[in-house]
C-alpha cells in the first residue's frame, strides 16, 4: 500500500484581472520517492489595461516569465519518511507595460520644431503647451487635423487613450480687446467717457455697444478708441439708486467677418448730484366758523391750515414719501395734502414739507403764516353817576345818567368789531333794561336819562364782538340821599352811589355806638385844571403827598369843589396806585371853564378773599371753546387747576390765561371729562372754587 501526493496550483493576476481557476493534481499509491508530478498549466490568460501578458512566475515582482500559459509545470515530492504529502504553488502573472508615441507636428500653417512624447498604457499623459506659432493667431489647443481645424485637446490637457497619435496646433485668431474704460460717467448727456481698444491688426474694425438695463447705444467702424456720453434719459434705468453698472461690449471684424467672441468690460453710471426731487408748499385757511372763514385769516382757536405739496421726483425716479411737520401737523406718507389740527396758539408759524424720492434724495419747502391772536371780549373799566343833562355830576339833584367804560376785544388782523356795544339802565327792581346808548365807544362819556331822584338804578355796559364773545359790567346809581348797595352784597353807601367794594360809606353825619375800623392812612387834596373848552375833557395825573405803603387797597373819593371857587365837573378816577391816580375832567358847560375837584384817598387793611359766583359745568362739541369763570372779592391772584379723574391729583394749568378770573380753552378728545377748579387768593389766604367739568355733547 502506497502514499498519496496532492499538488495544488493557484493563479494570481498580479494587478490584472481574469486569472484562471486553481488546479489540483493527486497521485495515489505512490511507493517510490522522490516522486515528480508534471502537469499542463491552464491556457487561459489574465488581462491588464496598458500591459502585455508575458507568462507566469513564482514571484509577484518578477520581470520575466518562467512558465507560459498552457505550458508544463513539474514538482518533485521528496523522500517520504511516512505519511501523505501536499504542496501548493502560486503562479503570478508577469506584465510588460505598453507604450505609445504621441507626436507633435506644426501642421499646415505652423512654425516651429515638433516633438514626441511616450504615453504608457494605463497612465494619462499631460500634453504639451504652446510650442508652435502663426502670424495673427494664437495656438489655443491641439487638433488631430493637419490644418488645425477641429479642437481636440487643450494645451496641457490629458491624453488618456492607449494608442499612438499625432497632434497639430489648433489656431485661434487674435481678436481686439478693451484695454480700459472710464470708471464712472454721470448720466447728464455732456460728460464724456472713453473706451480704449488694444487692436492687434490694423485691418480690424470694431463695433462698440454700451448698454444699461434696457437702454443701449451702438457705435460702428471704431478704431482704437471711442468717446461717448450717457443721455439723461437713461436715468429711468436707475430708479432706486444713485448709480448702476453699465457694460461695454467690443466686437472685432476682419474684412467684414467677426473675429472671435465679443470682449466686455463694465463701468459705473451715476445719477448727477443735481438730479433731485422738487417741491413747493401752499396753504389755505380753513375754519368751521363762517365769519372767520370770510375773513380768510388764520385765527387762534378757530382756524386750521390745509397744506398742499406740489412734488416731482428726480429724473427717472418716483416719489417715495412726503413728510409734513409744523404747528398741529405730523404726517408721513404718499399723500400730498394734510389739514392741521385746530391752531390753539398765536404768532408766526412755519410748516415744513420734505419729499423723498426712490433714490433717497430729498427736497424741502416751508410755508410761514401768522396765526392771529384771539381772546375773549373784556370790559376793563365802567362807571356811572347822576348828572345834569350836560353831563355834570349832580349827586343830589341829577336826573340823568353819565357813564363811560373802557373795553377791549381781539383785533383779528383788523377784521373783528363790536357787534354789540351798548349801555343800558333800569330800576333796581325792574327785569327789563332801557337802552341809554346803542353804540358806546370805549373811553367815550355818554349822558342819557331821565331818571327819578327816588330810586336806585342799575347801569350796565354790554360788549359783544363779531364772533359772539360777550362781556357785561353793571354798576348802580343811588337815589338822592338814599341808600345804595353793591352788587356783591358786601358794600353800602348812605347818601350816594356805592363807589368801592367791601366797605361801608356814608355822606351823612352819623353816630356810631360800636367799634369802627378807621383807615390806616388818609390824604386829601383839591385840584384845579387849566381852562377847558366846552364839550371837551382833560386828563390830569395827581400824586399823593406821601406814598401809601399798602396797595392795591387804596381808595379815592372825588367830590365837587363846593368852596373852592372852581366849577364842578363830571370826573372819573382810575389808575389808582399807592403813589397817585389819574382823573378825567369833562367840561359839560356851554363855555370854557376852569374846573376842579376835591379828593380823599384812604388805605385800609386787607380783607379775606371770598368767591361770590362759582363756575358751572359745561357741555360742548369737540372743537368748541368753553369758559369757566369765578367772581371774587379781595382777590389778588387766580390759578386754575385740572385733574383727569375725580380721585386724581390736581395739576396747575400753565400760562397767563390760567391766572385770570375766567379760563377759556378748546375742547378736544383728551380733556373731555377732566375736572377743573380755581384757587383764588390774596395775602390773607386762599379759597377753592367748586369743582366743575366739561362733557361732550352726544347727538
Amino acid at each position: 500500500m502506497g502514499y498519496t501526493c496532492n499538488l495544488t496550483i493557484q493563479y494570481d493576476a498580479n494587478g490584472g484581472s481574469g486569472a484562471p481557476g486553481r488546479q489540483i493534481i493527486t497521485s495515489q499509491n505512490v511507493t517510490t520517492f522522490p516522486k515528480t508530478i508534471t502537469t499542463t498549466l491552464r491556457s487561459g490568460i489574465p488581462t491588464r489595461s496598458g500591459y502585455d501578458f508575458l507568462g507566469w512566475a513564482i514571484s509577484s515582482s518578477a520581470s520575466s516569465a518562467v512558465y507560459s500559459a498552457g505550458g508544463q509545470y513539474s514538482h518533485t515530492f521528496p523522500y517520504n519518511t511516512g505519511g501523505n504529502q501536499s504542496y501548493t504553488e502560486t503562479l503570478y502573472a508577469v506584465w510588460s507595460q505598453k507604450h505609445y508615441v504621441v507626436s507633435y507636428r506644426k501642421g499646415t500653417y505652423g512654425t516651429g520644431i515638433g516633438a514626441d512624447d511616450i504615453k504608457y498604457g494605463g497612465v494619462d499623459l499631460t500634453l504639451r503647451g504652446r510650442i508652435f506659432t502663426r502670424s495673427g493667431y494664437n495656438q489655443t489647443g491641439w487638433s488631430v487635423n493637419a490644418d488645425g481645424s477641429g479642437y481636440s485637446y487643450g494645451l496641457g490637457g490629458k491624453y488618456t487613450a492607449n494608442a499612438q497619435i499625432t497632434l497639430y496646433p489648433y489656431w485661434s485668431i487674435i481678436k481686439s480687446t478693451i484695454s480700459s474704460v472710464t470708471d464712472s460717467v454721470p448720466a447728464d448727456g455732456t460728460t464724456q467717457g472713453t473706451v480704449s481698444i488694444n487692436r492687434p491688426n490694423s485691418n480690424f474694425t470694431h463695433t462698440v455697444t454700451i448698454s444699461l438695463g434696457t437702454r443701449s447705444a451702438e457705435y460702428t467702424n471704431v478704431g482704437t478708441s471711442l468717446t461717448f456720453t450717457i443721455p439723461s434719459a437713461w436715468l429711468d434705468q436707475i430708479p432706486s439708486a444713485t448709480s448702476a453698472v453699465a457694460t461695454v461690449s467690443l466686437k472685432t471684424y476682419n474684412n467684414g467677418y467677426q473675429v472671435g467672441t465679443p470682449d466686455t468690460k463694465s463701468f459705473v453710471v451715476t445719477v448727477p448730484d443735481s438730479v433731485v426731487p422738487t417741491i413747493s408748499l401752499t396753504g389755505s385757511n380753513q375754519s368751521n366758523n363762517s365769519t372767520v372763514s370770510g375773513w380768510d385769516i388764520l385765527l387762534q382757536g378757530y382756524s386750521q391750515i390745509a397744506l398742499t405739496a406740489m412734488v416731482a421726483a428726480g429724473n427717472g425716479a418716483s416719489v417715495a414719501s412726503i413728510a409734513f411737520s409744523g404747528e398741529g401737523v405730523s404726517q408721513i406718507g404718499a399723500g400730498t395734502t394734510v389739514t392741521s389740527e385746530l391752531l390753539t396758539s398765536a404768532g408766526s408759524k412755519t410748516w415744513t414739507a420734505i419729499v423723498t424720492d426712490s433714490r433717497g434724495r430729498t427736497a424741502t419747502a416751508t410755508l410761514t403764516r401768522t396765526v392771529h391772536e384771539y381772546y375773549p371780549t373784556a370790559i376793563l373799566a365802567f362807571s356811572a353817576f347822576r348828572s345834569t343833562s350836560e353831563g355834570n355830576a349832580s349827586p343830589s339833584g341829577g336826573q340823568y345818567i353819565t357813564a363811560s367804560g373802557n373795553y377791549s376785544f381781539a383785533s383779528c388782523d383788523g377784521h373783528n368789531s363790536a357787534s354789540v356795544k351798548k349801555i343800558e339802565y333800569k330800576l333796581r327792581t325792574d327785569m327789563s333794561w332801557t337802552q341809554g346808548e346803542g353804540s358806546a365807544e370805549s373811553g367815550t362819556v355818554y349822558t342819557f336819562g331821565t331818571i327819578s331822584l327816588l330810586y336806585i338804578y342799575d347801569v350796565r355796559m354790554t360788549v359783544t364782538d363779531a364772533l359772539g364773545s360777550s362781556a357785561a359790567y353793571t354798576v348802580n346809581v343811588a337815589s338822592v340821599r338814599g341808600v345804595s348797595f353793591g352788587l356783591n352784597g358786601r358794600c353800602a353807601r348812605f347818601g350816594g352811589p356805592v363807589q368801592y367794594d367791601d366797605r361801608f360809606e356814608c355822606d351823612w353825619d352819623m353816630q356810631v355806638d360800636g367799634q369802627v375800623e378807621m383807615p390806616l392812612f388818609l390824604q386829601t387834596g383839591v385840584v384845579a385844571s387849566e381852562n377847558i373848552a366846552s364839550g371837551t375833557a382833560k386828563t390830569i395825573d395827581i400824586e399823593f403827598e406821601t406814598e401809601f405803603a399798602t396797595q392795591p387797597y387804596v381808595a379815592v373819593s372825588i367830590m365837587s369843589p363846593q368852596t373852592t371857587g372852581l366849577d364842578a365837573c363830571a370826573v372819573t378816577a382810575w389808575n389808582i396806585t399807592k403813589s397817585g391816580f389819574s382823573a378825567r375832567l369833562i367840561n359839560g358847560y356851554e363855555a370854557t371853564r376852569q374846573l376842579g375837584i376835591c379828593w380823599i384817598a384812604t388805605a385800609r387793611k386787607n380783607t379775606k378773599v371770598a368767591i361770590i359766583t362759582q363756575p358751572i359745568d359745561q357741555s360742548a362739541d369737540i372743537g368748541d371753546r368753553v369758559t369757566f369763570a369765578v367772581e371774587a372779592v379781595n382777590a389778588t391772584a387766580y390759578q386754575w387747576y385740572y385733574r383727569t379723574t375725580s380721585s386724581g391729583e390736581w395739576t396747575a394749568i400753565s400760562g397767563d390765561s390760567a391766572k385770570l378770573a375766567q379760563y377759556t380753552f378748546i375742547v378736544d378728545s383728551t380733556n373731555v371729562g377732566y375736572q377743573y377748579k380755581c384757587v383764588v387768593s390774596n395775602s390773607k389766604g386762599s379759597v377753592d372754587s367748586d369743582v366743575v367739568e366739561v362733557s361732550a355733547i352726544i347727538l
